[in-house]
């Protein structure tokens, strides 16, 4: 599963580094020939760049099993995060207008379901420059700890404890008073 995540990691580099030395009143300047290296960060980002970038780490679908389902929910995310950013480009460049990504209600509910919205209000500031960077960070940190977790022992015993605790409560339910 990280190998994959360092292949979106990756993919998403054009994007990260347009979204992350461009202010966004700059990124359509990218249309006028005056931002040309800028312009060849995103050049080859279309739809079929965004599908083939989700089609090249399929094949993480079948260790899914062996993942837990926490894991696979924040990798899930950090996918459609990347894949949203490479929508929001596609579309940008169709249109000849770029919108500031953190302006995006699809990026905003995808974040949220990884991270706090605390957290999101922070990463998503109009004054925080090159947040974008700091999402990816945030994202593959969610996914490390989990991680971290899973491969410890850690998630299942604590998976186990609560599924425990749930079976006695529903076998208490059942449980036919005797009378003394």
């Amino acid at each position: 599963m990280w190998s994959a995540v360092i292949k979106l990691r990756t993919t998403a580099d054009g994007m990260r580094y347009f979204f992350g030395i461009l202010l966004p009143s700059e990124y359509d300047l990218i249309f006028s020939g005056k931002q040309d290296s800028f312009a060849a960060s995103i050049a080859n980002i279309n739809d079929e760049f965004v599908t083939d970038a989700m089609k090249a780490i399929d094949d993480v679908e079948l260790d899914r099993p062996y993942l837990g389902e926490i894991l696979w929910l924040r990798f899930f995310i950090y996918r459609a995060f990347v894949g949203r950013l490479g929508y929001l480009i596609s579309r940008g460049k169709e249109n000849r207008h770029i919108a500031d990504w953190r302006d995006d209600k699809g990026i905003r509910q995808i974040l949220a379901g990884a991270l706090p919205q605390s957290t999101i209000k922070s990463l998503l500031d109009k004054q925080q420059f090159s947040s974008i960077y700091t999402v990816f960070s945030q994202l593959e940190a969610t996914i490390l700890e989990e991680v971290s977790l899973v491969l410890s022992g850690r998630r299942s015993a604590s998976d186990s404890f609560e599924n425990a605790k749930e079976l006695h409560q529903a076998v208490a339910k059942f449980v036919v008073p005797t009378k003394d």
